[in-house]
């Protein structure tokens, strides 16, 4: 009888030791958030409490990166057993993150630094070695919200799998148009190769095409955009294909439809020469006619 009742004190011991350890470690954990989210931003972080859920989350409430970003929860789900592992390094067992009512401001702020570094930038090979360091997880939000000067996004909801490839969805209204877009880009490379695959649906916009491209500079770029199906207003394009591509000293833009084509050549957008053979049918309806015009600037 006394072995059973030992044998039950030490389950629960054990039990205890368990939540009391987490506890600790995710209480030293507040300052650690703070200063990294600061060091990132370069913003003031500020949020009203951490809410630990042993044994595999923890909510922030009320998370606020400088004047851009609002957010009223986040909740961050981590393998309890790699953080055991791995007690000096947190951030490798995190799974999941999960927004919840994201604010975002879109401003030139929001991209800078309060100060810039004069280090040298990283070269690209440290680059990927530092993101193989990084944690695989996934970034999810729901009801979110982006403003700028220009548009607002309501019902901004979206789903993103970071590994090697990033890859996943994102869907909301704009105005009268509701969109929804799958998104694929190379991890190492944040958007300097990637594949956006959309839909818009509304009034007047009304589209649906697949972009990819490769960016290194704005002097050195290539893009391509498959586009199943464009109206707005009584511009019309279905079937067409826009190619663009961009390096120090050349500039091409094609227009491809199945009834002709519309291009741009030359070393930049002030020296190029212009070509269009194209039905007006093909551009607007129910226009007729033929659009056939050539001309050069220099």
């Amino acid at each position: 009888m006394w072995k059973r009742i030992l044998y039950s004190l030490l389950i629960v011991a054990t039990a205890l030791l368990f939540v009391f350890f987490f506890a600790w470690r995710l209480q030293f954990l507040e300052a650690p958030i703070r200063f990294a989210l600061q060091s990132a931003t370069g913003k003031k972080v500020t949020f009203a409490q951490i809410d630990y859920r042993p044994f595999n989350r923890m909510t922030i409430g009320d998370l606020a990166i400088g004047d851009a970003f609002r957010c009223e929860s986040v909740t961050v789900y981590f393998n309890p057993w790699k953080l055991l592992r791995a007690p000096r390094n947190p951030e490798f067992s995190l799974s999941h993150v999960t927004l919840h009512k994201p604010s975002v401001v879109l401003t030139p702020s929001l991209w800078q630094k309060k100060e810039e570094s004069s280090s040298p930038r990283p070269s690209a090979a440290v680059s990927a070695a530092n993101r193989a360091r990084y944690p695989d997880f996934t970034l999810s939000w729901n009801e979110g919200r982006l403003r700028s000067r220009t548009f607002t996004v309501e019902n901004f909801n979206g789903d993103l799998r970071f590994e090697e490839m990033v890859t996943g969805t994102i869907a909301g209204d704009a105005g009268k148009e509701k969109f929804e877009a799958s998104l694929s880009f190379d991890g190492r490379q944040p958007l300097k190769k990637g594949e956006v695959t959309a839909r818009i649906a509304g009034a007047p916009l009304q589209a649906a095409f697949k972009l990819s491209g490769t960016y290194a500079s704005p002097e050195q770029f290539d893009a391509s955009v498959a586009l199943e199906k464009l109206q707005w207003q009584r511009l019309t394009l279905s079937s067409a294909t826009i190619k663009m591509t961009r390096s120090p000293d050349c500039l091409e833009a094609v227009l491809g439809t199945p009834d002709g084509e519309a291009s741009l050549r030359g070393k930049d957008f002030a020296h190029f020469i212009f070509n269009a053979q194209l039905p007006l049918a093909s551009l607007i309806e129910p226009a007729s006619g033929y659009l056939e015009l050539s001309g050069e600037m220099d």
